[in-house]
Parts: structure tokens; sequence; C-alpha cells
């Protein structure tokens, strides 16, 4: 978390609009982005006038370029926690 404020706080002064964790998937080997993902107003006032019909996936690959992949250490943010035994799995 720490380095994602930190990365924050520097992105968005040079005009990047989101962070994202990024790791290595252990069971591919590929790099993947996760979670929590920390979003500026600008951002997010392109969610607000989005669709109702888009979802937060199609409107950041929109914005591909306002993003900053943090490299992190941890596969937890690349895991999918829907259910509270996944989370008490994790």
């Amino acid at each position: 978390m720490q380095a994602l404020i930190k990365a924050f706080r520097k992105e968005s002064k040079l005009g990047q609009w989101v962070i994202a964790p990024e790791t290595i998937d252990p069971a591919s080997g590929i790099a993947r982005h996760g979670h929590p993902l920390f979003i500026g107003r600008e951002m997010i006032e392109f969610m607000l006038k989005a669709p109702v019909t888009a979802n937060a996936r199609e409107i950041l690959h929109e914005h591909q370029a306002k993003i900053t992949y943090v490299p992190v250490q941890d596969v937890n943010t690349i895991r999918n926690i829907n259910t509270p035994e996944e989370y008490a799995a994790m």
C-alpha cells in the first residue's frame, strides 16, 4: 500500500489518473494488473459520464496512457476474492 500511495502522490502531479499494482502471476509467469486501484478525480469524471452500459475495465482501457503500473511482490493483488469464504481462505 505504501508503494502505491507514494506512486499516486508522485504520478498524479505528472498527469497520471490511475495507479495500479502489477505482479507476476506464479501460475503463468505473466505480469498481471491487480487491486487496489488508486483513481484520481479525472478518471472518476469519465466514469460518471460513461454510458450506463459501460464498465470500469472498458473505461480504463480507453485511457490506458493515464495509468501507471507499480511493480509489487504481493500476489494477493491479483486474487479474486468475491465471497466471505474466499476472504477467510486468504
